[in-house]
This record gives structure tokens, sequence and C-alpha cells, in this order.
């Protein structure tokens, strides 16, 4: 079966109370709830105690093959503290195109110390470019949105992550990265918890003309007509102010727990009301 095909979708999210090993677990457990098949495949890095060693991301240590058959496969080698699972190869979870669906880690720069790491969905996005102002949605691009978006919503409701983000070709910060710099690009189309916002009132103001949605224990917004039901879109100027914003209310809930003295080990920031 094929692999994703460049310009990639990712479909991330962050999970503030749980490890890596944590949050892994959950999600592939999750995928297959949703009838999600394992596709047979994964990737580890493989060293002494390398669990519980920092790391950026997947690719900046060279990875290991190994066969997993089941979610028994899975927890043994997350349960192995000489193995780091980062990637899971998947099928059948969003179904944009018949190839393998990849299960992995989401880089972090500045929280490279930490054990913190957005989980990551990457399939294929060729089909959403371009997707311009100056040329209309093709239906297939319209239908494969909506079936994204779908399942984006999916994997929040059952996963309830403190926010997740819909990217193509860019990888979505954590709150760590978002502390050093939050000039993302990332909350275009985005979910953000209760938890996070506090009120949901104020991102509405902010978000006036973007897509916005009520799920899950928070809010959905969308600035691109092809990750949203009624293919809302605005101007880019606008869309990249949105996610700005987002970007810093992510940022001062971060500094604001840290403050407090409510930040566990490395990267863990556990939002409270």
């Amino acid at each position: 079966m094929k692999h994703p095909k460049a310009p990639y979708i990712e479909l991330g999210f962050y999970y503030g109370g749980l490890s890596d090993n944590q949050a892994m677990a959950l999600f592939i457990s999750q995928c297959l709830t949703l009838g999600a098949r394992l596709h047979g495949k994964a990737y580890i890095h493989r060293g002494p105690n390398i669990a519980n060693s920092p790391f950026i991301g997947p690719s900046n240590i060279a990875m290991k093959a190994i066969r997993i058959a089941n979610i028994e496969d899975v927890l043994l080698v997350l349960a192995d503290a000489d193995s780091r699972l980062v990637r899971v190869e998947v099928v059948g979870l969003v179904g944009v195109a018949h190839e393998v669906e990849i299960v992995t880690y989401g880089p972090t720069l500045v929280s490279a110390k930490a054990h913190r790491h957005p989980i990551v969905l990457c399939i294929s996005g060729d089909w959403a470019c371009p997707v311009g102002k100056a040329m209309p949605l093709s239906t297939k691009a319209q239908k494969l949105g909506r079936l994204v978006c779908d399942r984006f919503l999916s994997l929040v409701e059952i996963t309830k992550p403190d926010y997740g983000c819909i990217t193509i070709e860019y990888s979505m910060e954590s709150p760590s990265d978002l502390a050093a710099d939050a000039r993302s690009l990332a909350f275009q189309n985005c979910y953000v918890s209760d938890k996070v916002l506090g009120s949901s009132s104020g991102i509405k103001a902010v978000c006036r003309g973007a897509f916005v949605q009520e799920v899950a224990g928070g809010v959905y917004l969308s600035t691109d007509p092809i990750f949203n039901l009624r293919g809302v879109e605005i101007s880019t100027e606008d869309a990249l102010k949105i996610s700005s914003h987002v970007a810093q209310i992510i940022r001062k809930r971060c500094l604001e727990e840290k403050s407090k003295g409510r930040k566990g080990n490395g990267d863990r920031h556990v939002y409270k009301r």
C-alpha cells in the first residue's frame, strides 16, 4: 500500500495531562475504535532507556522498523524503556486515498528536553492544493475536506485534547514552543478546549467572519472553506490574524500555569479552569 504524498495534511493534537507514551497509547486505541486498522508496521528509536530521553522529533534519530499486529503489541513497545515508539502505520481512519496513514509525534523545538509532543496524523494533501483564492474548489476537494474535518472532530470528541489543528505542510506547535514564539500559522483551522480558553465568548468575538462551532467541550474554528461544513472563507490576512490570536491565548494560558507552579515535569501543561 502506498504512503502519503506531499503536500501533507497534518491533524495535530496536544494532550497536556499525558506523557508521550500515554498520548500515543490513547490515540492509537481510539483510532482503532473509530474503525482504523493497524497496517502491521511501526518504527521505533532504540537505545538504553531511550523512552525517558529527550528528543526533538521522530526523524532526528535513526528509526528501526518493527512489526505490530494489534494494540497489545503497541502497548508492549510503549512499556519497553529501551524503545521509543515514534511512528505507527494505520489504514482506513480518514480514507481520503487508498494509502497508509501515519500516526507520529510532531516536532518540538525549544521543548526538546521535555517529554510532551503533539500527536500527529499525517495523510496525503495533493487533492487539497492549490486552494487559492483565484481557484474554485473542486467537488473532490470539497468532499474530501469535509471528510477530514469530520474525522478531526471525531478524534477531538473521543480523545479530548487540549487543542488541535488541521494544517497543510505546517506542524502545530507545543505550548512550550508557543511560549518562546507565538507567531504561528497553525491555528487557521483548529479546535481549542474550554480548559484552555476559560470561556468561548472571547474567541468568538475575535473570530468574526470565520466558521465557529461549539464542539466537545470547546470551539472549532475554520477560515478555510475546505475544512468547514458551510464552506466559509475569509481573507488570508484575517486568517493569519486569527491564528496568531489563538496562539497567543494558548501561550498566555501556558505562562499563567507556569507562574502559578502548576507545571509538571518537562512540557507538561495541565490546564485548570
